[in-house]
């Protein structure tokens, strides 16, 4: 098979065998495996453009680009702060001797992190959480397996951090 010189494409190959026994029926069909969508291969084709120049013509403007990064960035904000309004709200509304407190400190204790952390302590590394935790937290407690596990994880990734953020919380 040959690449056509037009599309870049290769052509579906069919092929037909008779011998004294039976017929036999060969057809090959798929990709060209240069991953070109075949549809932009037509629009550049109807374009009398090449398919590059097609993509070139569909990449963002940088304006558009700075768009783009803005509402990222707009949306991670509002994110962080509606995730800061639950943490707020959870640790506000529950009762300071909870098992889920406990088990934070309890976290912090064996982490060796902190030996006996105080309640402001533990109310920074709860404050640190990612989403995931607090969302599986607030779903099924900090004493369900997986989110303990997740906790722990997270300590182990992130040590020098809490270290940092719970050290100005002693001091």
């Amino acid at each position: 098979m040959s690449e056509s010189k037009e599309t870049g494409v290769i052509p579906a190959c069919y092929t037909v065998t008779t011998t004294a026994d039976a017929n036999h029926h060969t057809m090959v069909l798929g990709a060209s495996g240069l991953g070109k969508s075949v549809l932009l291969q037509e629009v550049a084709l109807k374009r009398g453009i090449t398919y590059e120049e097609l993509l070139q013509q569909m990449e963002p403007t940088e304006e558009q680009k700075a768009q783009q990064v803005a509402r990222k960035e707009e949306k991670d904000r509002v994110e962080n702060q509606r995730l800061k309004a639950v943490r707020e709200a959870f640790w506000n509304n529950t009762s300071p001797d909870n098992s889920d407190f406990t088990q934070l400190h309890s976290v912090l204790a064996v982490s060796e992190i902190v030996k006996e952390p105080t309640d402001d302590q533990v109310k920074a590394f709860f404050m640190m959480l990612p989403a995931e935790i607090i969302g599986s937290a607030l779903s099924w407690g900090f004493s369900d397996t997986v989110v303990r596990e997740q906790t722990y994880e997270f300590v182990e990734e992130n040590k020098q951090a809490i270290l940092k953020a719970l050290s100005a919380k002693s001091a």
